[in-house]
């Protein structure tokens, strides 16, 4: 088990170090005149002239290799965190019956409490089942530092299907996280570059009996309403 933890956690720095040179290029790129996406030449064809055309072709090759390599981490952390799962022996004792039920479909964490190796080891298995993203945020903090907080959220969006809500602390958005350093600016960018695909996300919600940390996925992408996500995404000083 203590090689098998070691592996995990090796596989979690790894996922780490890539995650801080994303946020450190998308907020390089995010600051440049051109942005994280924006067209490299004029009106006529020409390199703009008021941005390093050349370092910022360079820092996007970067982040781009940077979140393919992201992806294999993920996997790499995922395998890792199925067998150290698996080698753990499971309690066999309850959790006690005042201890709130999980909300479905994310995992819940409640903070008001107690957690006994039972209800730990059955939040890893409802973590463990949904997208990769979501699996290696195993090892994250469940209730580390927040990116920003969710303000309103449209109805038949994409944030809305996730079961994202008003209020929501976003602590981790697919490669970004609040531990790392990440903002606003490299969660729009961590969005535009995974429209279509599903985004593991952590977010914290204030409930009736407690905090929970929740682990949803979200899919960025096109629908009749605005933006990606279809919900505005704050900074954390706003009024939520």
């Amino acid at each position: 088990v203590a090689t098998l933890k070691a592996t995990a956690l090796a596989a979690a720095d790894a996922r780490a170090a890539a995650e801080r040179e994303i946020g450190a290029l998308a907020g390089a790129l995010a600051a440049m005149p051109c942005g994280i996406d924006g067209p490299l030449v004029d009106a006529e064809g020409f390199p703009r002239d008021d941005c390093d055309v050349l370092q910022a072709r360079t820092m996007r090759h970067r982040l781009a290799c940077l979140h393919t390599d992201h992806k294999q981490l993920e996997r790499n952390l995922e395998k890792a965190l199925h067998a150290l799962h698996a080698a753990v022996p499971r309690s066999t004792s309850a959790a006690p019956a005042s201890a709130p039920a999980p909300l479905p479909p994310a995992a819940s964490v409640p903070t008001d409490g107690p957690v006994t190796a039972t209800a730990a080891a059955d939040a890893a298995d409802a973590v463990a089942s949904t997208t990769t993203a979501a699996a290696a945020m195993q090892l994250d903090d469940p209730f580390g530092a927040a990116i920003a907080v969710v303000g309103d959220v449209a109805p038949g969006g994409p944030a809305d299907e996730a079961g994202m809500k008003r209020g929501d602390r976003i602590t981790r958005f697919g490669a970004i996280s609040g531990s790392g350093g990440g903002g606003l600016a490299e969660l729009a960018s961590e969005a535009r570059l995974n429209e279509g695909g599903a985004v593991g996300v952590r977010v914290l919600r204030t409930e009736a009996f407690g905090e929970v940390s929740l682990v949803l996925s979200v899919t960025p992408k096109q629908w009749r309403g605005r933006g990606l996500l279809g919900a505005q995404v704050l900074p954390l000083d706003s009024a939520a």
